[in-house]
């Protein structure tokens, strides 16, 4: 017995175009999900990094009293600075944030250390660090 299919009907075009739709759609969610994953992760390393900024903001420790807790420093960057880091290197490293102390481009100005929680830690120093606040790689390290 032989069989012969010359019927020339298929499914009609109205319900291939909706099973079309709805498998590219499908690809689509899933394609949307992966990426939008990889994109947060990749986003929250991009967002911690502030390279333009920190490029134009630089320190310099032009002079240490240590007898008076005093460091003297001057913004020889671009950016003003809102305020500082100053770690104390000797048998034990100690940091304080020194809030409420901008210095505008150009200028130079005195950190009193009196009466914060480094008072008389540069007597017995090795290394003094200051670093302007958000922008650690921009330092100046001074051995004492």
């Amino acid at each position: 017995m032989k069989v012969v299919f010359n019927s020339k009907e298929g499914i009609s075009p109205l319900i291939a175009s909706v099973i079309l739709i709805a498998f590219v759609i499908a690809v689509a969610a899933i394609a949307s999900t992966l990426f939008m994953d990889l994109a947060e992760d990749w986003g929250g390393e991009i967002e911690e990094e502030d390279p333009v900024g920190s490029i134009f903001t630089d320190i310099e420790i032009i002079d240490i009293d240590e007898e008076n807790d005093n460091i003297a420093v001057r913004n020889s960057g671009q950016n003003d600075i809102e305020g500082f880091v100053v770690t104390v290197y000797g048998d034990v490293a100690e940091s304080l944030e020194v809030e409420n102390s901008s210095l505008s481009s150009g200028h130079a100005q005195t950190l009193n250390l009196t009466g914060t929680e480094l008072e008389g830690s540069m007597t017995e120093a090795d290394e003094v660090e200051v670093a302007p606040v958000g922008a650690p790689e921009r330092s100046q390290t001074l051995e004492l």
